[in-house]
């Protein structure tokens, strides 16, 4: 059965999981501070796509607060992350608002889902580990 994850390059190679996480270090003394990262959806294996569970329709990337109450949210201070599929679309997309990928990733390098996380950790402790996942909504992995 065919694996899909998240991975740090195009060629589906280098996986992003609980042993190799998307690390970040941010300047705190300087509000406003961003991070992207780049990232695909997929699997090597063509011989499977991953569809949504019924009832959806579409697969949606959002990110998941495991602490929502320690990190201070506010509209204007954040912190919050954007999910795009082109860096142009990061002034015209809204914080906190999942991206839909569509009905199908296939199997397959060429098939991934590239797109970019985009993380703002303005005006935080330093010191202060933030606990956001990456995830989808419901999915299977099928064969085509």
């Amino acid at each position: 059965m065919a694996t899909f994850g998240f991975y740090a390059d195009a060629n589906l190679t280098n996986a992003y999981d609980a042993y190799n996480p998307i690390s970040l270090t941010f300047n705190v003394a300087s509000a406003g501070d961003k991070k992207t990262v780049e990232i695909w959806l997929g699997s090597t294996d063509t011989q499977y796509k991953l569809v949504p569970l019924p009832p959806a329709t579409t697969i949606q990337l959002s990110v998941v607060d495991l602490d929502p109450a320690q990190h201070n949210w506010n509209a204007q201070n954040g912190p919050w992350w954007k999910i795009v599929q082109d860096l142009s679309q990061e002034s015209t997309t809204n914080p906190l608002t999942p991206l839909t990928v569509g009905s199908q990733v296939l199997g397959g390098v060429n098939n991934a889902f590239h797109f970019y996380l985009i993380l703002y950790e303005p005006q935080q402790n330093p010191g202060y580990y933030t606990d956001w996942v990456l995830t989808t909504n419901d999915v299977q992995v099928v064969p085509i």
